[in-house]
């Protein structure tokens, strides 16, 4: 059988029957080596990492700083965590085990990113530690950071976020998550966070 560059079969090789007659059983060839197969990019991290990650893609300027991040709709062009062929994306630390999404970080990046943070960020479910100082983010805190339970670092200073922070956002103290919002100007209840 023929696998194609997403692991799908395509069909048999030239010169192969396709079928063998009922009762009969041929033997199969046995190898050594296991047979390497490509795995498809959206299976690379799990699939709700990809959402979260090319939604970043679609609601900030990240993309015109940093080109290897991607997405084709929801799923990345190139592997987020990286591959032999491609390099992890910019800012983007994984574990070697699952390859899952365990860091980003945009303070390598000399632009200012602009746009919003939504709720889909609670699909990086495996992060420890996000950090999108020094930038031009707007709009509300996502109420949905709170979901993430391996969080154990927050960086969201100098940005432009506006109004309170999410009554949700008491979980991240319970769990001694350290974060921080100070020099976003127009948030208010930031209670020594600021």
């Amino acid at each position: 059988m023929i696998i194609d560059c997403t692991g799908q079969p395509t069909g048999q090789p030239t010169g192969q029957p396709t079928a063998q007659p009922t009762g009969q059983r041929t033997a199969q060839p046995t190898t050594d080596a296991p047979t390497a197969q490509p795995t498809p990019v959206s299976k690379l991290g799990g699939n709700t990492e990809h959402i979260a990650m090319c939604a970043l893609t679609k609601t900030t300027t990240i993309t015109q700083f940093a080109p290897s991040w991607d997405c084709d709709g929801k799923s990345p062009k190139t592997p987020v965590c990286g591959d032999s062929a491609h390099p992890a994306w910019e800012g983007v630390e994984c574990n070697a085990i699952g390859r899952r999404v365990r860091s980003i970080s945009w303070a390598s990046i000399q632009h200012k990113v602009s746009g919003h943070i939504d709720n889909r960020i609670k699909h990086l479910t495996r992060v420890k530690q996000i950090d999108f100082h020094n930038h031009k983010l707007t709009g509300k805190l996502p109420t949905k950071m709170s979901q993430l339970e391996e969080l154990k670092f927050l960086d969201l200073r100098k940005n432009d976020f506006k109004g309170n922070v999410p009554l949700s956002w008491r979980k991240l103290d319970s769990r001694e998550v350290k974060w921080f919002v100070h020099g976003n100007k127009r948030i208010r209840n930031a209670d020594g966070h600021q």
